[in-house]
């Protein structure tokens, strides 16, 4: 039988990915990663209900991850490399000493893929990066269960695909704000 705290998380999944389209369609590295952020507030709340761990914790780093990028944007390629790799240190840690297998391994190449893309790129940067992580994140999905995260997982591949290409005059680069 369904119970209501998975119902309430998968709607919850489901907000936090039409947020989180939305921001693909943003024209600003800032307020894409705001909007990214706001997404992933209901990502947490949803995953508390889902009871999906890796998930509250890999979306933690994203918020900080993001909030990074937002303050490196305009920085010299040194902070934004410094930055880079304290992060990446940072994830290693997280997913190091608590670590639940395959699924653990999905959120990390996830998390490493975007976290190129949001330090060391523009806009471009964010969706093309954002597409590779999505497909490590749909097996994460696969692997917890969570159905709808599933399915709105596909389709975020296909936003950041349509956005990319919206786009594509702008090309991949960390030095365009």
């Amino acid at each position: 039988m369904i119970s209501t705290w998975f119902i309430v998380g998968q709607v919850l999944t489901l907000i936090s990915y039409l947020v989180f389209w939305i921001s693909r369609f943003i024209k600003s590295k800032y307020k894409i990663l705001l909007w990214d952020n706001i997404s992933r507030f209901f990502a947490i709340v949803s995953f508390i209900f889902l009871g999906t761990y890796d998930g509250i914790k890999n979306t933690l780093y994203v918020i900080l991850r993001n909030i990074l990028g937002q303050y490196t944007n305009k920085k010299k390629k040194k902070y934004k490399l410094l930055t880079l790799f304290i992060m990446f240190i940072l994830l290693v840690f997280i997913y190091c000493f608590d670590f639940h297998g395959i699924s653990t391994i999905c959120v990390a190449i996830c998390g490493i893929l975007n976290l190129y893309g949001v330090i060391m790129c523009n806009e471009q940067g964010i969706r093309f990066f954002g597409m590779l992580g999505s497909i490590f994140y749909i097996g994460f999905m696969v692997f917890t269960g969570n159905i709808v995260g599933i399915l709105c997982e596909v389709i975020c591949f296909f936003v950041m695909l349509v956005s990319y290409i919206k786009y594509k005059n702008k090309g991949i680069s960390s030095n365009y704000n």
